[in-house]
């Protein structure tokens, strides 16, 4: 735990940093770590960076009163700054920082990796309102999407893009089991989602956790003439006790290594259950009938079977356009070694136009 005298000196020097910056514009990091921070100052590389990550940490001594406090002393002190927050991190801290700082951005990982550096990912996903994964509320991603002509990923480089995650198989986490699973005909996949995932917990979804999703899934049956059940447990999870109740509430359930490529099971076409999870993308790439039970950043456009209804979204785009727009038009890649963003072509070796 950081020490009085250590905290305060840490507090004086964001302090010092914000009011140097006071009637000018830039950038000041919230709650984000140092493998974010990276993401954070890729944003806009010409405008000063101030990085704030540790308050509020767990270690480092901080009572609620003495965060508020310091974020409001923030708040006063800048009147042009762009704050930076991963997620949702503020609203979990019972903060809404848009109503403290006049432009909020909230910062997330890729849902493919960019250049790899084995500390940190390289990708981020940037929305100037909202959050990406909320389909609650609007948000800077759906409006974009909102806005899209069909046909975004008939580009050359889309093209290119879309048939190298299939081929090459690249998904956002890496592969550690080779195990071979068929598929039988009319089987249900279910993806699992990562525990406490902000992509559950803050959207609107049937269900909180894997396995009360499961259990409605058998109890509801909303997906017809389902002759096998398959459950891919997300491979970021402690999954054995969740596996173990799971099991015991369906024995039937086959449960895949969670270290399998998706792709691999995806390629297969099985018809597969998700709540928000952005596999569910991946597996309408393949030509899966894709079932959604939350509000996600891909649901209710138009080529997946959607079990909560959003008005606001009319558009209808192919799984291929959402794919390549955020893959390409949305994502910020950041180059491991200058840590500078690079263009989506120079990381995907992608032709231009």
């Amino acid at each position: 735990m950081q020490s009085g005298p250590f905290r305060r000196a840490f507090s004086r020097f964001i302090l010092f940093q914000v009011w140097r910056y006071r009637k000018r514009p830039f950038i000041l990091g919230i709650w984000i770590n140092r493998h974010e921070r990276l993401g954070a100052k890729a944003i806009s590389t010409d405008l000063p960076f101030v990085w704030a990550g540790f308050v509020g940490r767990p270690t480092n001594g901080w009572s609620d009163a003495e965060i508020r406090a310091f974020i409001e002393r923030l708040s006063g002190m800048a009147k042009r700054p762009t704050v930076i927050v991963w997620g949702y991190r503020d609203r979990t801290r019972g903060y809404r920082l848009e109503k403290m700082f006049p432009e909020v951005i909230r910062l997330e990982n890729g849902l493919i990796p960019g250049r790899y550096h084995k500390r940190f990912k390289t990708a981020f996903i940037v929305d100037r309102y909202g959050a990406y994964f909320d389909g609650r509320t609007g948000s800077a991603w759906e409006d974009a999407v909102q806005a899209m002509k069909p046909g975004y990923a008939r580009l050359p480089a889309a093209q290119t893009l879309l048939d190298r995650v299939r081929s090459k198989q690249i998904t956002k986490y890496r592969a550690r089991s080779d195990e071979a699973v068929t598929l039988p005909p009319r089987s249900l996949l279910i993806l699992g989602q990562r525990n406490g995932d902000q992509a559950i917990n803050l959207t609107e979804t049937i269900a909180k956790t894997n396995r009360e999703f499961i259990r409605h899934l058998y109890d509801a049956a909303p997906i017809p003439d389902v002759t096998a059940h398959f459950y891919k447990p997300h491979p970021r999870n402690d999954n054995d006790s969740e596996i173990g109740g799971i099991q015991a509430d369906h024995p039937d359930l086959v449960v895949i290594d969670p270290g399998v490529n998706v792709h691999r099971l995806l390629a297969q076409r099985p018809r597969v259950a998700t709540i928000t999870s952005g596999a569910g993308l991946e597996a309408a790439l393949h030509g899966c009938e894709v079932y959604t039970f939350g509000l996600s950043f891909y649901s209710n456009f138009g080529f997946t079977i959607d079990h909560f209804d959003c008005p606001r979204r009319t558009n209808r785009v192919t799984a291929e356009d959402i794919a390549a727009f955020m893959w390409m038009g949305w994502t910020v890649y950041v180059d491991p070694k200058t840590r500078r963003p690079v263009p989506v072509e120079a990381v995907f070796d992608l032709p231009s136009g």
